[in-house]
């Protein structure tokens, strides 16, 4: 899947702003209220099971497994690593912290570690490695995009009933990772669905839908948070019931990328430098690079909401800037590992 889906690229841009605001907003108590941006994280897992599915489609027959794992290993890990690096230096002039060596092994290693990663965002990447990785090990067996996913839901199932509490287990069976075979889902029957959601009716219906949700319930991370349980599940507000994540977020995002997947013919005359295209281009950028602007935050105890609506911006801008060397990055990586394996 080389081509750029217009639409897709709305979405990310969407799902990288929710995440952002969300994180803004705690740091002002006007605006710190029980908003539930974190669903962007949500939104970018659905895309990811449908763009993996499109690229496991469109692998070569000679060395398809190395040629996804180049492709997915040249996209995320060497980048992650720069900016990972970038944050880990921020915090330790601001405040004289720094992670063990442990830590920077487990956190490079994608592997749980009871808390959060070196990188606060690589929780969400510890997942999609995972996902990434199983992708891999079941295109040992088949190339056949439909049993991929059948079998990847027949895993999270499975070990649903394991009782062991190891961190790689909880990890893997998380409800949030339904999210990516909901993604698979939606690619694998686009044809059939595509056709009959292109009214802007359905897109109205989907995004009334995630407001909602988002606004009855609560990510339940906290700073004593032992484990992974904020991924797993969310705290309906009001009742004290806790719901499983991949199912309250993950069915209104995927209605939400269905949807907005339908209208991308209407979507075709976007200008090619529009900002929104840019910002979802950007959007792994935006993703691991706000932290960085956060530690600063932190350190000058910076609440005012004009000062969080300069960062807002200054963030993107800067994002737009990098995603150059994104680009750049993922390129040299690719086609080093491309020619040196021959």
């Amino acid at each position: 899947m080389n081509k750029r889906i217009i639409s897709i690229q709305l979405l990310r841009a969407l799902a990288c702003l929710l995440v952002l605001v969300v994180h803004l907003a705690s740091f002002n108590p006007l605006t710190n209220l029980q908003f539930g941006g974190g669903i962007g994280v949500d939104i970018f897992f659905i895309i990811s099971g449908f763009i993996i599915a499109g690229s496991v489609e469109g692998l070569p027959a000679k060395r398809p497994i190395y040629t996804f794992l180049v492709n997915r290993f040249s996209r995320v890990v060497p980048y992650y690593y720069l900016l990972t690096l970038v944050y880990v230096t921020g915090v330790y002039v601001a405040f004289r912290v720094h992670a063990s060596a442990g830590e920077f092994m487990r956190s490079f290693l994608f592997l749980p570690m009871g808390k959060d990663p070196v990188h606060p965002v690589g929780w969400s990447l510890n997942h999609e490695i995972f996902f990434y990785a199983f992708v891999a090990f079941a295109l040992l067996l088949t190339r056949n995009m439909k049993r991929i996913a059948t079998l990847f839901l027949l895993l999270l199932l499975v070990l649903q009933f394991v009782p062991l509490q190891l961190g790689i287990i909880k990890e893997i069976r998380a409800s949030i990772n339904l999210e990516f075979f909901l993604g698979m889902l939606i690619y694998l029957l686009r044809n059939k669905l595509l056709p009959h959601l292109r009214s802007l009716a359905w897109v109205g219906s989907a995004i009334v839908l995630l407001l909602v949700v988002m606004r009855l319930t609560l990510d339940q991370m906290t700073e004593t948070s032992t484990g992974y349980y904020r991924d797993t599940v969310m705290l309906l507000i009001g009742a004290g019931i806790d719901l499983p994540r991949g199912l309250i977020y993950g069915i209104p995002s995927a209605l939400l990328c269905l949807t907005v997947l339908a209208q991308e013919f209407r979507l075709q005359s976007f200008a090619k430098n529009n900002l929104l295209l840019r910002i979802g281009n950007a959007s792994f950028t935006i993703y691991l690079i706000q932290h960085v602007f956060f530690t600063l935050l932190f350190r000058l105890e910076v609440s005012s909401l004009l000062l969080l609506t300069a960062t807002f911006c200054l963030i993107v801008a800067v994002s737009l800037r990098l995603y150059l060397l994104e680009g750049y990055i993922a390129r040299a990586v690719k086609e080093r590992l491309l020619v040196s394996s021959g």
